[in-house]
């Protein structure tokens, strides 16, 4: 997508002023794109992935890899799985624990607390309403001072 924009319209490709983001199964290949070509995207937004598609194998390729975003958002809700019930406080379900893994990982690889952050939302579904809450916090970190 990015050459075609630029051959259309005037645009900066370089990762200081691009990004790129996605919801579910958007967020996991928003995730591998990151991993497979580093120093593309400056920024990246992953909310509610599915990292444990193929056996979380993302997550061993996420501990190798070099070259992350200057930037980083994740964001996942308690309650993923749209439980009828919820507590508030849980954050067990595999949704959760997955993204802590991504957020150790990436931490480990050098991301401090000002280039990534973490939204946990309790009982938040895995849902549109959900991603559209917790967006303009996230481009407030991603792209403004914050």
């Amino acid at each position: 997508v990015m050459p075609l924009v630029a051959s259309r319209y005037r645009s900066h490709e370089d990762p200081e002023h691009t990004g790129l983001g996605g919801a579910s199964y958007g967020g996991l290949m928003a995730l591998y794109a990151v991993i497979h070509r580093p120093g593309t995207w400056g920024r990246l937004l992953i909310e509610s992935p599915g990292l444990y598609v193929d056996g979380a194998a993302v997550l061993r390729e996420a501990e190798a890899s070099e070259g992350w975003p200057r930037k980083v958002f994740l964001g996942v809700g308690t309650n993923e799985e749209g439980r009828a019930e919820c507590d508030a406080g849980d954050r067990t379900s595999e949704a959760v624990r997955d993204v802590l893994r991504l957020e150790s990982i990436l931490r480990r690889r050098g991301l401090s607390h000002d280039r990534l952050r973490l939204q946990i939302v309790p009982c938040a579904r895995h849902d549109e309403g959900a991603w559209r809450a917790r967006f303009p916090g996230a481009l407030r970190f991603l792209y403004g001072s914050e």
